[in-house]
């Protein structure tokens, strides 16, 4: 309260004029932002100011209400006067008060989102430049400004970016980021596939969008492929430009290689053979169909990898087909195996019979070959060489080799010793009766038949025997010959089998 007081004297009474003056409240600056709520004037003022004053802005125009709305963005310095009030009674005129109430209405700060195209899952991170720089991100798959396809959802992304300029104005504002989910490409397991064969690649594709497109590495863009072996990679691109990869490695079996060898001479003795073999080097049981001469033969599962015929038949041999338990045919090496047969020498010992004398020997042979054996008829061997030299009773026989290998048996041959014959005839005998020489006595060994006729010097025959040991005792029909000389002939056949003649005269004396 302000109080004027004026005295005057009269009978002893005055006058009093005082004043309530009005409360304006102190000076004030403020800033606001165009999104802040509306207040009253008042209430921005230092002080305590009074309410029931009259705000006036630059030009003194009275505005119309003390409420202010920062989003009109109206800026100035607004003047606030109270007016005093007299007290009753009072005939004063009491002053105002006034104060200045400064506002600063800042515009919110507008955030700008650069655009961003739908992303795939497995898309690199990318740097989020919304503007004004310098706020706050939030939001899936979000670490600072940097968002990362891979750690966010599937499908929409509501990215909220807050952003609070100098002034503390305050805007956020959304950006929503699709992210694609990717292809799932399955093309199966690795595969071991037949050699000299082929698959059919048909892959299994899942999640993404359709339509897909495919791209294989070879540059086909069919959805399926035929291969043969390798490393098979596809990649498939959905309808939203995601891609989903796959790889696959078939393998094929190793093509087998089937080698025939062996074969060569043979000997022509029906009992000697050769080995054709066939060797294989691919998966088990395996199928061998082979020529013999042009004749064809089919042996079917095969357990093991090295397979032989034994045959004595001669010809050529070759492999026609040999294929693994999944059919796969074999590489062949080798081809014209032939068994060629040679003869089997027949030897033939020279003299397959022989007979000795005491003091003969003979040489046997057999013929020209490349290794002799001799032997005895209880198989002992005797000799190596060509040439058997014997001088005794000796049965024998030889086995031979010729240069082919063939071994051949002779028959046995015989080399007999015999003695020779030995023949005793006497020139004279004296029939007379004195015991002495009284027989024509011959002797003999190793014979065996006899016969003797003597005749006289006419030719008459006197005597005759077929007996070695039946001597002549000078008598011819009983009566004695008369002395004189006396023919003999002598047929005999010895122990060896040989016949022997002999012939000479005989004295008869008395």
């Amino acid at each position: 309260m302000n109080c004027n007081i004026d005295f005057s004297q009269t009978g002893g009474n005055g006058t009093t004029n005082c004043c309530i003056e009005g409360d304006a409240g102190l000076d004030n600056i403020v800033n606001f932002c165009e999104s802040d709520p509306g207040f009253i004037l008042e209430s921005q003022l230092n002080g305590t100011p009074s309410f029931g004053g009259v705000w006036y802005d630059n030009s003194w125009t009275t505005l119309p209400s003390n409420n202010f709305d920062p989003s009109l963005l109206v800026n100035g310095t607004f003047s606030y006067i109270v007016q005093g009030t007299p007290v009753p009674g009072a005939t004063v005129t009491c002053p105002d008060d006034t104060s200045y109430l400064t506002i600063n209405s800042n515009p919110n700060p507008v955030i700008v989102f650069p655009a961003v195209n739908d992303l795939c899952s497995d898309n690199p991170s990318i740097n989020l430049t919304a503007t004004p720089i310098g706020g706050t991100y939030s939001g899936n798959g979000l670490s600072g400004s940097t968002f990362t396809p891979s750690t966010s959802i599937i499908g929409n992304n509501i990215i909220t970016y807050d952003f609070t300029d100098a002034n503390g104005c305050n805007d956020v504002a959304s950006q929503t980021i699709i992210v694609n989910e990717l292809p799932i490409v399955n093309l199966g397991n690795d595969l071991t596939i037949p050699c000299r064969a082929s698959t059919l690649i048909n892959p299994t594709v899942t999640n993404g969008s359709t339509p897909y497109s495919y791209l294989w590495n070879d540059g086909s863009t069919s959805s399926t492929l035929n291969v043969e072996e390798g490393t098979i990679t596809l990649i498939v691109t959905d309808d939203n430009g995601c891609l989903g990869n796959d790889q696959i490695i078939i393998n094929q079996d190793i093509t087998p290689i089937a080698i025939i060898s062996g074969g060569g001479p043979i000997c022509d003795d029906g009992e000697t053979t050769s080995e054709v073999y066939f060797n294989f080097n691919g998966l088990l049981p395996w199928n061998l169909t082979y020529t013999m001469n042009g004749v064809s033969s089919t042996i079917n599962n095969i357990n093991t990898s090295n397979y032989t015929i034994s045959t004595s038949t001669p010809g050529q041999y070759n492999i026609t087909v040999a294929d693994d338990i999944n059919g796969c045919e074999a590489d062949i090496i080798g081809s014209n195996i032939e068994i060629i047969l040679n003869p089997v020498p027949n030897p033939i010992i020279n003299p397959d019979f022989y007979e000795l004398y005491p003091g003969e020997d003979v040489t046997l042979t057999a013929g020209s070959y490349a290794y002799y054996w001799w032997y005895t008829d209880n198989d002992a061997l005797i000799s190596e060489s060509e040439f058997l030299f014997v001088d005794s009773t000796l049965t024998t026989y030889i086995v031979v080799e010729n240069n082919d290998g063939c071994i051949g048996t002779s028959e046995t041959a015989i080399v007999q010793f015999i003695p020779r014959v030995e023949l005793f005839i006497p020139n004279t005998f004296t029939p007379n009766g004195d015991e002495h020489n009284e027989l024509f006595v011959i002797k003999g060994r190793f014979i065996t038949s006899f016969n003797m006729t003597i005749t006289d010097r006419w030719g008459e025959m006197v005597y005759t025997t077929d007996k070695i040991d039946k001597y002549w005792d000078g008598k011819n029909l009983g009566v004695m010959a008369q002395q004189g000389v006396y023919s003999y002939v002598v047929d005999i056949i010895g122990d060896d089998g040989r016949p022997f003649s002999t012939s000479g005269t005989v004295n008869v004396i008395y």
